[in-house]
């Protein structure tokens, strides 16, 4: 019983990263269906596997291109056969980040933490599901385990990373851009009154510009095509009016063409 509890002990993270494989295996098909918002972006995937992307989609498209990664033939299952693998990543980042963020904490109240993490009601509930949650997740904590290790030593090569991370989080979520700034803040705390900090703060924020400026290409046509499709609908709606009554008609055709003091 002592080289039990021992071995325990020694290998606990081992033990523990293989129940919890264990446990979401088992809880693969736990979701009798998805929600509708997965078939859109199951939908998304399919379109990028022949190059193109849907004119209605407004989300970021990083997801639905790993989706197009097919683990088995059935869609539904390879994605949340994906999910499975990003929750296990995303169980992972957390672990590597504790062990930069001590806290004074002892070695089991850091495994105490990893547990209460992945027992998280809510990180198991959207890892569950076939939606970015977990994604952009991945991404953040995997940002701070950067952002640690660049304030402990320096370099360019870790710069680089933390640029790259921020734009895959926002082509996974927009709510990237606040990761974004979160990390630009906290270089710009770390780093004052250093002038290499200082060009390392700058570079930081060329190596993201650079490339972000690609997915605002994308965001914005996608809002062109959200406004096409607004226009669509509204004339409809003003051919609808003017059929029923003639006075609404002229009201409404003012408002269509000033949307903003509707919106008002």
């Amino acid at each position: 019983m002592q080289r039990i509890v021992e071995f325990l002990n020694k290998n606990k993270y081992i033990v523990f990263f293989s129940l919890y494989l264990i446990a979401r295996v088992l809880l693969l098909n736990v979701n009798s269906a998805e929600w509708g918002d997965t078939y859109r972006i199951l939908r998304a995937s399919n379109y990028l596997q022949q190059l193109t992307y849907p004119n209605d989609e407004k989300r970021p498209m990083l997801f639905s291109a790993l989706l197009t990664i097919r683990f088995v033939s059935d869609q539904v299952e390879s994605g949340r056969i994906t999910m499975l693998v990003l929750s296990i990543l995303t169980v992972f980042a957390f672990y590597l980040l504790i062990e930069r963020v001590s806290f004074n904490l002892t070695v089991n109240q850091k495994f105490l933490a990893l547990i209460l993490f992945a027992l998280n009601p809510l990180f198991l509930y959207w890892s569950l599901r076939i939606y970015a949650d977990t994604l952009f997740l991945f991404f953040s904590l995997i940002a701070f385990v950067i952002f640690y290790d660049f304030i402990k030593k320096q370099s360019y090569l870790k710069l680089v990373g933390l640029a790259v991370i921020s734009i895959l989080a926002i082509l996974t979520r927009f709510e990237g851009y606040i990761l974004f700034f979160a990390l630009f803040l906290g270089l710009l705390i770390t780093l004052k009154n250093k002038i290499p900090g200082l060009v390392y703060l700058v570079l930081f924020s060329i190596f993201f510009s650079i490339v972000i400026s690609n997915n605002q290409i994308f965001f914005y046509q996608s809002q062109l095509i959200s406004n096409k499709l607004l226009l669509a609908s509204t004339s409809s709606v003003l051919h609808l009016a003017h059929r029923l009554d003639p006075n609404k008609y002229l009201l409404m055709t003012y408002f269509a063409k000033n949307p903003y003091l509707l919106a008002w």
